[in-house]
């Protein structure tokens, strides 16, 4: 059976000068400057501040006394059951005060590895199936700014959001060349995912999968993503500390569950309510310094939709509204939510760097407009303002008080809304 008749598209034939491997200096090349990157933009600089805020303190406690009491189990502070969030960020946490000993710093690297892991996914799945833009791809990612922000941060934002990401560049990478190895990725990433903050990552892959499906009218992509080994790869992996902890901490569904999901979207509990639009200037702030051409790529992404949804599902194309839909469906459910945080809608940002990619990739022999260009200058050079003005920051964490994270401050030097 072919694969569109099993509900996929063909795998795409590329010519030979595309389908030539790199030569092995070439790859090592690559990945020393990937390396170099990662580790100035996300590792440099990890201790430069105390943590901030009321969250990165106590998630770096919380690991601190797992860590002492070797559990790896119940996440406690002060001795008493924490049982807000699930344990991956707490396991990094630990793995890395193993090896360095326990320090602010350390308590930040998790966040940090995890963004590297982002940029060294998306330059495997660049250059498996879109080759010729691999490495700009990937440092596109790296610098945009809610990943640079976030990955200073010790908090389960990172995690999540790389988890996230590696699940649907695994899902899409099965999609486009049925190979069952990336099928059984994406289950085993999105187990890590609900791991990192619970079961909003399954949900939310769900969706963007099942309005792909929709989309392309195939409701078999549904079928074949519900791959009964993948599927028990998934509960072989996230169930285990999921029943644990419940059999240890009977409240355990009543806190995480009831009020730290349910209750957090459906009301103002936790007193982080926000307007609707809320998402709108984070994401843009989020996309810095390329939402000129993420706004670019959107609008190309739904006019080609709409000219060519007969035939976009059987081509290259599909990649973009696939990214589409990454990220605007997060942006959408937490726009929703009466509790908003601009953390929220992290696993939604790594899609638009791609779709930069993407754009730059179409527009090879058909370059921008000069307003188009010009208007990118000036979004990227206004990120020099913040830049310069670092001494600041401790300032604003006065004023922000004890609610402020690092990543907020980073986003206050750019504009200064309440968070």
């Amino acid at each position: 059976m072919s694969a569109i008749q099993q509900g996929a598209p063909p795998e795409f034939s590329l010519n030979g000068s595309d389908a030539a491997e790199f030569p092995v200096r070439q790859r090592i090349r690559e990945a020393l400057l990937l390396v170099g990157f990662c580790l100035f933009l996300f590792f440099y600089g990890l201790g430069q501040f105390g943590l901030l805020g009321a969250d990165e303190p106590r998630y770096a406690q919380v690991a601190r006394e797992m860590l002492e009491r070797h559990d790896w189990i119940t996440p406690t502070l002060a001795g008493k059951p924490w049982l807000e969030k699930p344990p991956l960020y707490y396991w990094q946490a630990i793995v890395a005060y193993r090896i360095f000993g326990v320090s602010d710093w350390v308590a930040r690297m998790p966040s940090a590895v995890d963004a590297s892991l982002i940029v060294l996914a998306v330059y495997l799945f660049l250059r498996k199936l879109r080759p010729g833009f691999v490495v700009d791809g990937a440092l596109i990612t790296a610098s945009v700014a809610g990943i640079l922000g976030f990955a200073h941060s010790a908090s389960t934002d990172m995690p999540l959001a790389a988890m996230f990401s590696l699940a649907l560049l695994s899902w899409y990478a099965w999609w486009e060349t049925s190979r069952k190895l990336y099928l059984s990725a994406f289950y085993v990433f999105v187990a890590l995912a609900a791991l990192a903050k619970g079961p909003i990552a399954p949900a939310l892959a769900g969706v963007v999968i099942v309005l792909f499906a929709i989309a392309a009218r195939d409701v078999r992509i549904l079928l074949r993503t519900l791959w009964l080994p993948g599927l028990g790869l998934f509960l072989l992996l996230a169930l285990p500390w999921y029943i644990a902890i419940q059999a240890r901490q009977p409240e355990f569904f009543r806190v995480f569950i009831l009020e730290h999901n349910f209750a957090r979207f459906g009301s103002n509990l936790y007193h982080h309510e926000q307007p609707f639009w809320f998402y709108l200037p984070v994401a843009a702030l989020a996309l810095v310094p390329w939402i000129v051409f993420v706004a670019a790529a959107l609008f190309e992404t739904m006019r080609g939709w709409w000219a060519e949804r007969a035939t976009l599902f059987q081509s290259q194309d599909a990649l973009n509204f696939f990214l589409l839909l990454w990220l605007v469906v997060p942006i959408f459910f937490f726009s929703l939510s009466h509790s908003k945080l601009p953390g929220y809608i992290l696993p939604a940002i790594p899609a638009g760097p791609l779709l930069v990619t993407e754009y730059v990739r179409r527009h090879v022999d058909d370059p921008p407009s000069i307003g188009l260009n010009t208007l990118h200058a000036l979004v990227a050079s206004a990120i020099l303002v913040p830049a310069f003005n670092v001494e600041s920051l401790s300032r604003w964490r006065e004023d922000c008080g004890s609610g402020c994270s690092i990543s907020s401050l980073w986003f206050r030097s750019f504009w200064r809304w309440p968070l």
